[in-house]
Parts: structure tokens; C-alpha cells; sequence
């Protein structure tokens, strides 16, 4: 069988094979047999222990939450205009930092 998966999922995946010296063919097998059969009782704390166990997501500490602020829309617009100049990013973080 063979599985399409998105570049970013397929480093993720690649990360987490070499932590644990295995390929990332054993890592996707060994998560994929952690999915619950269906009908199983309780079928939503299996999921919730998938999501924990399987090492692709992130938990977000509620301190983290706390000191981290979204930004707001009109910072992001504020953004957007700066960085859309058609320049690459490195060039705009240089020019902003003086050290052209």
C-alpha cells in the first residue's frame, strides 16, 4: 500500500524515527496500530490517547497561553504590508536591522 503524505507530516514522521532508531515505515505502522477499532466502547479517549502517544501534536501549556498573545488584526496588517514588498524575508529582517 502506499501512503501520500504531506511533506511537513513526512519530517515530522522522519524526526521521530531517528529519536527512536527505527525507520519511519515501523513509526507509522506502530501509530497506525494505535488506532481504535470501531465500535469500541470508548471510542473518544482512544483518540484522545492517539493524539498524546503518537508524537505529532503539541500540548500548549496553559502558562505558555497565557504569555503568548494573538496578534491583532492590525498588527497582522501591519505585517503583511511590511513583508509583502516583493523582497525576499532575509533582505527585509537585514535592511530593518541596519545592516546594509
Amino acid at each position: 500500500m502506499t501512503i501520500k503524505l504531506p511533506d511537513g507530516l513526512w519530517k515530522k514522521l522522519g524526526v521521530l524515527a531517528r529519536t527512536q532508531r527505527k525507520k519511519v515505515e515501523e513509526v507509522v505502522i506502530e501509530r497506525l496500530e494505535t488506532i481504535p477499532e470501531l465500535g469500541e466502547p470508548n471510542l473518544q479517549e482512544n483518540y484522545k490517547r492517539f493524539f498524546k502517544e503518537s508524537g505529532l501534536f503539541v500540548q500548549v501549556s496553559e502558562e505558555e497561553k497565557r504569555r503568548y498573545k494573538p496578534v491583532s488584526d492590525k498588527e497582522r496588517e501591519e505585517l503583511a504590508r511590511r513583508f509583502s514588498v516583493g523582497k525576499p524575508l532575509s533582505e527585509v529582517i537585514i535592511e530593518e536591522r541596519g545592516w546594509r
